[in-house]
């Protein structure tokens, strides 16, 4: 799932990808992204993409969600 996401020119990095397996065939993903695009319309072209590509490879999964990460890392002292 991170592999086909990061093959993907809208996606700079996949931080994170979360499962949870509802049945033997049944998948929630959650996908949290840095985009490489700044308007909404690049990055919902490139999700778009993306569910696509894993829906083709991966029929089982039942949502795919997506979480935008921001380019900046998180100032120091906060967590």
């Amino acid at each position: 799932i991170r592999r086909l996401a990061e093959e993907d020119p809208g996606i700079v990095r996949v931080v994170s990808v979360r499962t949870m397996h509802l049945g033997p065939h049944d998948v929630l993903v959650s996908l949290g992204a840095v985009f490489a695009g700044q308007s909404r319309s690049d990055v919902e072209q490139s999700i778009v993409r993306v569910r696509r590509r894993l829906d083709d490879q991966h029929p089982g999964l039942l949502d795919i969600t997506f979480e935008p990460v921001s380019r900046q890392p998180p100032p120091q002292g906060s967590q």
